[in-house]
């Protein structure tokens, strides 16, 4: 029920405040509460003759005598009063009725007078007036329906009768009824009741209802016939002083509708409410049959829907909506089956107001899956979102299982043809020993296999198992990291000669149970300001990445050598290497105090690789003298000559002062690419004996070099 207010209780008394006039020496109230003067007092009668009554009282509040004169009543006659006055202790009671003759609202006036004695005597009296204003107001409620075809609203009394058209068993016509209040006051609606098995009250509200001066409050009374023929009833209507009877009558037809279903060269009459089946269905796959539809009587019908209900069932090929079919015609629509699963399935055909029960079963395999875990076996769903397989918290490196079945329970075979786990955290589960693929499934017949979670990371470890492409999440969480106890560098280590290649290599103290990912870190040191570039791992670069499979202790390096080696360089120099190590997951167990091994390159003489004589002219070649010095300085250069005759010299031997140079050279930029290396060319100039010429004498005399630094002299090299 629709409506715009609500009052619950009548007679309704309410005052409504106005400008206050002069104060006078009464306290007044009625049964709702104080009155002031001025006041409106507004009477709500339930209906036209009905009375109700308010009684209003007023005490004395001064010091002194009052005098009170009669009462005066002006405006509507509606109102009238009845004096009780005076009272004991100076009060007075006046009866108000409102009894009203139509439902128009009323307004009145009531008027006491009274004079009271001044406190000194020698002043006079004073007097003033009682005033309270009356307003009086009246619902009238009247009942209206509204009916097809032509939906007038039409007034309705007490013992009228509404009529509804002729309608089609098992369909329904409605008529809404309309309670107007047309009167000056709020109305209520005490109850509402039916009667009449073809007849059904529809969107009523609760009761007793009300509603204000001018709205209205509507519901529906619907015929919905079973049988041909004629049904009566009864619409009851309660209102506080009267109650509306209405006839409701209505007449059922049925119309000659027949129907037909066709299944390839099979036709079958079916009545309304029979059973349609359609042929077993593989799942899938979409099976269809006709259904013929026709007017089989001598007048038109109208059919307005055609619509099917059920999983896997739809109905399609309608015709527009709604038609009329002529004595005669018929459209033919088709009933459409395609089943998601094995078994039966059921669904309803509504043709205008005439049902069917479709049924149809579902054939092949059906798949349902499952896994046991801790002794609990738990089904997965293969509808979104994707089943989740749970695994036992375990810490990283332990594992827990759980068995994975997949149940055949439809009536073919089914045949698993892939099977495998892809996603962030695969690397954390393993299938043990999967069965060889294709796998065929019998009808009631199950495969199962073992899932393996050896978590990686700590944390959450997803991933999905693909049964067939069809996804299952795997979910398991490692509770920690083990810490990485200890672990030692083995190989070479401490003072190293310089521009060699020792090598080292690196255990864990005990197995792990991860496979563990690390890398080499090579920093270094300089005792002479500038370091070697050439100072790297053999694979290139300072670092150098190695694995520890899980259970082992010893670091493996590029093409699985279990040490690596490095150049020392040519610079004076600490050589230090340290080891971080991670999991295949991502975290860090390398240890607090994580050892490292430091290989070092002294301050040393100077080391010489070769010596050549160059570019001879007449009097005169160049000595060259290559190799490195480690404090990265030079003193000068010791030559010695012999084996050559016509050679004259000053002396055979020669040392010439090349700090300068040497200086020069190591501190520019241009020689820190080369570390300790030097190339040094020394010329020399000649007197050679008559008949012979320096260039007749190169190859036939041999020179002897060594080189002096701060920390002493080099090897000697020769050459010619």
């Amino acid at each position: 029920m629709r409506n715009s207010s609500l009052f619950l209780l009548l007679p309704i008394f309410a005052g409504a405040c106005i400008p206050a006039l002069a104060q006078v020496p009464f306290n007044l109230r009625t049964q709702q509460g104080l009155v002031v003067n001025g006041q409106t007092l507004t009477f709500v009668a339930s209906g036209v003759g009905q009375s109700p009554t308010l009684t209003l009282t007023g005490t004395y509040a001064g010091n002194t005598n009052v005098a009170l004169s009669a009462p005066q009543l002006l405006g509507n006659p509606e109102f009238s009063i009845s004096a009780l006055m005076p009272q004991p202790n100076k009060s007075f009671a006046i009866n108000i009725t409102f009894t009203p003759t139509t439902t128009n609202s009323a307004a009145a006036q009531l008027l006491i007078p009274f004079v009271q004695t001044a406190a000194v005597a020698a002043q006079p009296p004073t007097s003033g007036t009682i005033v309270v204003n009356l307003s009086g107001v009246v619902p009238n409620l009247t009942v209206n329906y509204i009916l097809p075809p032509n939906n007038n609203v039409t007034p309705i009394a007490d013992g009228g009768t509404i009529a509804f058209p002729a309608t089609l068993v098992k369909s329904s016509a409605t008529a809404a009824i309309v309670l107007a209040n047309l009167g000056s006051g709020a109305g209520v609606v005490s109850s509402v009741a039916i009667a009449g098995a073809a007849f059904q009250l529809q969107g009523l509200g609760l009761f007793p209802a009300g509603f204000q001066a001018g709205s209205s409050t509507s519901f529906t009374v619907r015929y919905s016939p079973v049988n041909p023929g004629t049904d009566t009833g009864m619409l009851t209507i309660t209102f506080p002083n009267h109650t509306v009877n209405i006839n409701l009558t209505g007449t059922a037809i049925s119309s000659l509708i027949s129907y037909t279903t066709i299944d390839v060269d099979t036709a079958t009459p079916v009545a309304a409410g029979q059973q349609i089946t359609v042929p077993d269905t593989p799942i899938g796959v979409q099976r269809s049959i006709s259904i013929q539809v026709q007017n089989t009587g001598t007048a038109p019908t109208v059919i307005n829907s055609v619509s099917s209900v059920g999983a896997g069932f739809t109905v399609t090929d309608l015709p527009f909506l709604p038609i009329t079919l002529q004595p005669g015609d018929s459209f033919t629509s088709t009933i459409n089956f395609t089943p998601t699963q094995v078994g039966t399935a059921t669904g309803t055909l509504t043709i205008g107001a005439d049902r069917f029960r479709l049924v149809g079963n579902g054939i092949g395999a059906q798949l349902l899956y499952s896994y046991m875990s801790n002794g609990s076996t738990t089904p997965v769903t293969v509808q979104p979102p994707t089943g989740t397989i749970l695994f036992s918290s375990s810490p990283l490196g332990q594992s827990s299982t759980a068995t994975f079945t997949i149940t055949n329970n439809g009536t073919t075979s089914s045949t698993l043809t892939s099977l495998g786990i892809a996603g962030i955290s695969a690397a954390s589960y393993t299938i043990n020993n999967p069965t060889a693929l294709p796998a065929v499934i019998a009808p009631k017949s199950s495969l199962s296999f073992l899932i393996t979670f050896i978590p990686l990371t700590s944390g959450l470890n997803t991933a999905n198992l693909l049964v067939n492409g069809q996804p299952f999440v795997l979910s398991g969480f490692g509770s920690g990291v083990p810490q990485l106890q200890s672990f030692q560098f083995t190989g070479t280590s401490g003072q190293v000669q310089p521009f060699t290649q020792p090598s080292i290599g690196l255990t864990i103290n005990q197995p792990y149970p991860l496979p563990l990912a690390g890398q080499l870190t090579m920093t270094l040191n300089s005792n002479v300001f500038v370091s070697d570039p050439a100072v790297q791992f053999s694979t290139g670069g300072r670092t150098v990445a190695f694995s520890i499979p899980a259970g082992s202790t010893q670091a493996v390096f590029t093409n699985g050598a279990t040490q690596v080696s490095l150049q020392t360089g040519t610079v004076a120099e600490n050589i230090n290497v340290g080891a971080t190590f991670t999991t295949q997951g991502g975290s860090v167990v390398t240890p607090l105090t994580a050892p490292s091994i430091t290989l070092t390159v002294g301050r040393s003489a100077p080391q010489l690789l070769s010596v050549a004589l160059q570019t001879f002219t007449a009097n005169s070649f160049v000595v060259n003298v290559t190799g490195y010095s480690t404090a990265r300085n030079l003193n000068k250069i010791n030559l010695q000559f012999s084996g050559a005759s016509g050679l004259t010299l000053s002396g055979t031997a020669l040392t010439i002062d090349v700090s300068q140079s040497a200086g020069f050279y190591y501190s520019s930029s241009a020689s820190q690419p080369f570390g300790g290396f030097f190339s040094i060319n020394i010329p020399i100039t000649v007197k050679v004996t008559s008949g012979s010429t320096l260039t007749t004498l190169a190859g036939k005399f041999t020179l002897t070099a060594t080189a002096v630094n701060d920390a002493g002299t080099s090897n000697s090299v020769s050459g010619q």
